[in-house]
């Protein structure tokens, strides 16, 4: 190891060793493995621990799964006809909607905003709740962003503009 570190060393950086040396053992310090970090991690206090959960409760945020419930009884969809319209199978929809936590990959969760018709504002509030954002700098997004924005919802239109820019296609 110490062969490859002094390899690096000359390759990468015109640093001396001595200052890689002392930034390497920083930085194994923060190893979560390393008894320093365990120490710390078993000597918080409590009673902070015990505030943030009551912190986390006051938020009263809805969940992925509470906020597509909500939409699809909004939209006066059946369960079966958003999830086929959506091209998720019946088991995936049971567990979004079995699991009040539930994370959804970003594809997933593209779909239910499709499914939808949900306009570019109400998509980014759903893909937020599952812990994503679109972004214009991403060819993927980009190309459901401009679908959004032009209310092209169908699944199948959607897969057939990705497939055209080579980006994997909802559902694949």
């Amino acid at each position: 190891m110490e062969e490859s570190r002094m390899q690096m060393e000359t390759k990468y950086s015109k640093r001396p060793p001595e200052w890689v040396e002392a930034n390497i053992e920083e930085i194994e310090k923060t190893n979560p493995d390393s008894e320093k970090y365990v120490s710390i991690r078993y000597s918080l206090n409590v009673d902070a621990i015990t505030k943030y959960e009551d912190w986390v409760k006051s938020l009263n945020v809805e969940t992925f799964q509470e906020q597509l419930m909500a939409l699809i009884d909004h939209a006066g969809m059946t369960n079966q006809k958003f999830y086929t319209k959506a091209h998720i199978d019946r088991k995936l929809f049971s567990a979004i909607n079995n699991n009040r936590e539930y994370h959804p990959s970003k594809s997933t969760a593209v779909a239910c905003c499709l499914a939808l018709d949900l306009n570019l504002f109400k998509s980014g509030t759903l893909l937020e709740a599952a812990g994503y954002k679109l972004s214009i700098n991403i060819p993927w997004d980009r190309v459901i962003i401009y679908c959004l924005r032009n209310a092209i919802f169908d699944i199948d239109d959607v897969n057939e503009l990705l497939y055209a820019y080579g980006e994997k296609c909802i559902g694949e």
